[in-house]
């Protein structure tokens, strides 16, 4: 999709620090592999998907089981991060399929749920520069660490996630990464 400048009239001062873009280049390797079919966290001005929704859509009341990849990279604030974390292990459960871009944080609690529920947990070596979705200039990065969250669809892994560390661009960083990324590639995605 193209991207349009968004600015302070059409959302971006609504949204302030947590509506942060997604890096085009991490989107295209994630989109590559992934086919997405649905961007579930959009702005007209910026939505990744040919399909999308608002934050009129409301994301948190909608079926994600749309025949294909959810992308997802919601607002990240303390009401919103349990919320979507819950949201997305649920509807994965029922058989919907989704890749998020988010936060690490192991001192709160919805993040350990949505480590016990996630198929996949593919952190960055080094933090993530998103986007500014008024200036529309990579930033340096957030005061936390991120990682992209795979899930298949259907119950959550017995012994928890596999975990791949990326480079910033969405590439494994190791040998043993590289090796599982292209086999799994191969393979298609599956559980």
């Amino acid at each position: 999709m193209k991207r349009q400048q968004v600015t302070e009239d059409d959302g971006g001062a609504m949204h302030g620090k947590t509506w942060w873009r997604t890096p085009p280049d991490l989107f295209a390797a994630l989109d590559a592999r992934f086919g997405f079919v649905l961007d579930a966290c959009a702005h007209e001005c910026d939505a990744l998907c040919a399909r999308y929704w608002t934050k009129d859509d409301d994301a948190l009341a909608q079926d994600w089981r749309v025949g294909g990849y959810v992308f997802c990279n919601w607002p990240f604030t303390v009401k919103t991060n349990p919320r979507f974390t819950a949201k997305m292990a649920g509807e994965a459960r029922r058989g919907a399929q989704i890749v998020a871009l988010g936060p690490i944080s192991p001192n709160a609690k919805w993040w350990h749920t949505l480590l016990a529920s996630v198929d996949e947990m593919w952190p960055f070596v080094g933090r993530l520069g998103y986007i500014d979705p008024v200036t529309g200039v990579q930033q340096s990065g957030p005061p936390f660490e991120s990682a992209v969250y795979v899930w298949h669809g259907g119950p959550p892994p017995v012994w928890g996630p596999t975990v791949l560390p990326l480079s910033r661009k969405g590439e494994p960083t190791t040998e043993a990464g590289r090796a599982l990324w292209q086999y799994t590639r191969a393979q298609g995605v599956t559980r």
